[in-house]
């Protein structure tokens, strides 16, 4: 046993743990996540995920660096036991708040001795992660509680680990050549030790003889696990403690801004988080009618705020496919290295998001995803990389024709036909003409030919780059997208669909042709332990289904009939959670046929793994059976079924074949592949909304029209109008202004102000010009506004973003005085009196600091600061000011004691 060289708080130097540089090769945690969240603030550029009890990766400082690998506590009596939670309880994970991503986890020992609870957040205003623990004695009797913290800093790689680890008074720091981390607690921790993991890490040290007996730091690069001591028992007054993970560039930046987190409480951090979700949930339209169950509106209200939570803040519109690393891709050092996969940027699942949010109002993030993908992602040739890195950067080398068609018809479903996007829409088309229908890969990544799904991709990109062309008077180009659109759409059915192969009935579309003829045997390995010779033509998926979403087919086409038909025999389960679907025949991306992980390296032709079930294909289907005209309510009800307890969608769920039944491994809940996956959150929001509207909003319009006579009215619709701008605002009324939209395939003929109310979005003018006063307003009120512009032709644009406006309310006064000041802070007290004759509601404090003073921690109104200035919102409590009543309320400051000059309340001076 080591000797204790030093202890928290010493200030002598702890001794260097031996076993450096610990278990090698390092891994990420499973990808089955229970809860995923972060601040919807810029400022704090942290991600949290949750899995199997604990904290798993933490993404700093960008998505696409996971710099945690797991938190942890441990619980021990100090002579006879010590568990961890992660592999001695029971757990259930929750959204907390139906509005914010609050996420819980709730731990009881199987032993029956203690519970944890554990509630998440990040620090709005800084890079911090969190934790309000609440540890419980089930007994009576008093325990000790640990926190098993390893960091992996910067992505770091596998088997090359640099990080260091050591005591800063009371602090436990990580630090590597980029990125530092700092844990801290309130109460703080009484006893600190950083490791090596399996040699001198703190899990070994007390699962020996149940106590702490090692206090080193990790001065050595490696796989350093840090562990400090929480001095709370689990009995009554020792339950409660706040632990903060700050990040930085270095050790020293990360403890201060760990630091200040927990000095700014989690109450406060807490409550700033959440409301800057409520805000933003405000400003998407309710959730639509089609949601028919608690359970599908739970789903639906986190996927728009996982949605939301995918896309990087430094990297903006870079969203991610999802914040995990399943299988081999978190733990064999052969693929990624460091890890990349899932954490990287695809064209195509980029434009699904986009997709997914902007139906549910938030029009501003599809546009920016849209310029991500023409600033960053396009190559100088027009097309666009497999995948990337945040920054744009290629990472996988291979080419998807229908992520090169993606980003073409996002920009008409945004009306964006300016010339700056034309530019990129015409290097874009330009390219699927020259290099088209053939691709490299078709969405599946493992396969090059013609592809149903593909070519439906490429013909709906030529023919909404005509249309954009016609807008910019380049009729040649016009001319030459829509012929070889055509040409394509005539020929998909003899490059794809098979009149003699072995299923029923005939014919059928396959999943890929390698030599353009279905009626040729030929042969492709299938890849991931399948078959190393399968004949093309007993290979289905249900992917054909593009040609109808993407409106080159209509529904009711008899080859699309018949391949339901086929693709339903071989690819479809039923399972408790309602009808899902396989990829394709003999697919083999998935667990193996024991549970155990996918990996590469499994001998060609033993089905050693297989592909299981994706619920975003039951997304997919409901779309094309509301071009059918048929309901599609099951469809996303299958879906809904599917996610977690904490409202997160699977990328694969299990189906009926081993191990099916055993224990963990029911039909139809997720098996260990990626989630959240964005891809599918985005589709379940698009098929809501979908069947509100009674048409697939995937469509795009003028294709359908051209190719199934239908959606003509719609063709393409004008662009949203610019965010409005609030004027003359008074008690009652407000006058609202806005650029121009854009022109569809009409001209502009006005625009519709709505007024956003939980109920839905409300008309309350319009106007054929680009301002609309609106009156009847109710005095002290907060509103929001949105507006859409109509074409000549009746197609309506997305909406604008939304404004926010506040009616006056009463005349206020605003009393300020610093109460206490010192060399480096300040307290200061306001007071808001309302001397007019009408009560004010809902009232909003703003004010300008004349220098670089900041609210470290403010009481009796919600704060924020974005630079100088600084906001405080009244609480529930506080919400309505009586005439000649007031309220105070107050905030400590650091800087110079400086009084602010001006005040308003409501928009109005004070």
């Amino acid at each position: 046993m080591a000797l204790i060289a030093g202890v928290p708080g010493t200030g002598s130097a702890a001794e260097n743990a031996p076993g450096a540089p610990g278990r090698q090769p390092a891994t990420w945690a499973p990808a089955n996540k229970q809860g995923f969240g972060t601040s919807k603030t810029l400022e704090s550029k942290v991600w949290y995920t949750l899995q199997n009890g604990g904290l798993s990766e933490v993404y700093y400082p960008d998505l696409g660096t996971p710099s945690v690998r797991d938190l942890q506590f441990v619980v021990s009596d100090g002579s006879t036991f010590a568990e961890r939670e992660t592999d001695s309880t029971t757990r259930q994970a929750r959204l907390l708040d139906p509005k914010a991503l609050v996420y819980q986890q709730v731990n009881t020992a199987k032993s029956g001795k203690w519970r944890i609870t554990k509630t998440y957040v990040t620090d709005p205003d800084r890079s911090t992660l969190l934790l309000d623990v609440d540890f419980e004695s089930l007994t009576g009797q008093p325990y000790r509680l640990y926190a098993l913290y390893n960091p992996r800093l910067s992505n770091g790689k596998s088997n090359e680990n640099n990080d260091t680890g050591r005591t800063d008074g009371d602090a436990l720091v990580a630090q590597d050549d980029r990125t530092g981390s700092a844990l801290v607690s309130s109460p703080a921790f009484a006893e600190t030790s950083s490791g090596y993991l399996g040699a001198s890490d703190g899990w070994t040290d007390l699962r020996s003889d149940y106590r702490m007996d090692w206090h080193y730091d990790a001065q050595s690069s490696g796989n350093v696990v840090q562990t400090g001591r929480l001095p709370v028992t689990g009995v009554t007054g020792g339950r409660k403690a706040t632990v903060a993970l700050g990040f930085g560039g270095s050790g020293g930046e990360a403890l201060s801004t760990a630091r200040a987190s927990l000095t700014a409480g989690y109450p406060a951090v807490s409550t700033k988080y959440a409301d800057g979700w409520h805000d933003y949930v405000a400003t998407l339209k309710p959730p639509p009618a089609s949601l028919r169950t608690d359970q599908e509106r739970a789903v639906y209200n986190s996927s728009v705020m996982i949605l939301a939570s995918h896309e990087d803040k430094t990297y903006r519109g870079a969203f991610v496919a999802s914040p995990t690393m399943p299988w081999a891709w978190g733990t064999n050092p052969g693929l990624e290295n460091p890890s990349g996969a899932y954490h990287l940027v695809w064209a195509r699942d980029v434009s699904g998001k986009a997709g997914g949010l902007m139906t549910a109002g938030d029009t501003a993030a599809a546009e920016r995803a849209l310029r991500y993908l023409f600033k960053r992602q396009q190559k100088g040739d027009g097309s666009f990389p497999q995948n990337s890195k945040l920054d744009g950067g290629e990472h996988w080398t291979n080419t998807q024709m229908d992520e090169v068609a993606a980003p073409i018809v996002l920009a008409w479903t945004l009306g964006k036909t300016d010339p700056d996007n034309w530019g990129h829409v015409k290097r874009a088309a330009d390219y699927i003409v020259a290099n088209g229908p053939v691709t490299k890969q078709e969405r599946w990544e493992n396969q090059g030919g013609y592809s149903p799904a593909t070519i439906a991709a490429e013909i709906a990109g030529l023919v909404t780059a005509a249309d954009i062309a016609k807008a910019n008077g380049d009729t040649d180009a016009e001319r030459r997208y829509l012929a070889k659109a055509d040409e394509w759409q005539a020929k998909v059915k003899d490059w794809t669909l098979t009149t003699n192969g072995p299923y029923n009935p005939k014919p059928y579309f396959l999943r890929i042709t390698k030599d353009g003829n279905p009626e040729n045997g030929t042969t492709y390995d299938i890849g991931d332990s399948g078959p190393s010779a399968a004949d093309q033509r007993t290979i289905v998926d249900p992917s054909y289904l593009e040609l109808v979403r993407l409106g080159v087919l209509p529904a009711d086409d008899p080859d699309i009939r018949t391949t339901m038909q086929v693709v339903d025999a071989q690819l479809a389960e039923n399972t408790p959670s309602g009808q899902h679907w396989h990829r394709y025949n003999f697919d083999g991306y998935g667990e193996r046929r024991d549970g155990g992980e996918w990996n590469f390296g499994h001998p060609r032709n033993s089905r050693t793994t297989v592909g299981r079930l994706w619920p975003l294909f039951a997304g997919e289907r409901g779309e094309c059976e509301l071009a059918a005209g048929q309901d599609a309510s099951a469809r996303l009800a299958a879906m809904a079924a599917t996610a977690t307890e904490g409202g997160l969608l699977p990328e694969q769920v299990w189906d009926n074949t081993t191990p099916a039944g055993q224990d963990g491994f029911v039909a139809g809940r997720p098996t260990n592949s990626a989630t959240p996956l964005g891809w599918a959150h985005g589709q379940f929001v698009r098929l809501a909304w979908s069947i509100r509207e009674g048409r697939s909003l995937s469509t795009p319009s003028i294709v359908a029209c051209r190719y199934t006579g239908t959606g003509c009215a719609n063709v393409r619709p004008p662009g949203a109008p610019g965010t409005p701008a609030a004027s003359e605002v008074t008690s009652t009324s407000v006058k609202l202004s806005w650029t121009a939209s854009a022109p569809g395939s009409s001209p502009v003929a006005g625009y519709t102000v709505l007024r956003r109310d939980t109920g839905g979005d409300v008309p309350v003018g319009n106007t054929e010009t680009t301002s609309l006063a609106i009156t009847g307003l109710t005095p002290a009120t907060r509103y929001r506004f949105v507006v859409v512009a109509r074409g000549a032709d009746g197609a309506t644009s997305a909406p604008s973003t939304p404004v926010e406006v506040t009616t006056h309310g009463g005349t206020a006064r605003v009393d300020y005085q610093v109460q206490s000041a010192w060399e480096s802070g300040f307290t200061a007290q306001i007071t808001i009196t309302n001397t007019g004759s009408a009560p004010i509601a809902d009232w909003l404090l703003a004010f300008s600091f004349p220098d670089d003073q900041r609210v470290v921690n403010g009481w009796s109104a919600r704060w924020s600061q974005s630079g100088q200035a600084v906001t405080a919102r009244n609480e529930g409590y506080n919400a309505r000011i009586a005439p000649g009543d007031s309220v105070t309320i107050g905030f400590t400051g650091s800087g110079t004691a400086i009084e602010p000059t001006a005040f308003t309340v409501n928009g109005a001076p004070a």
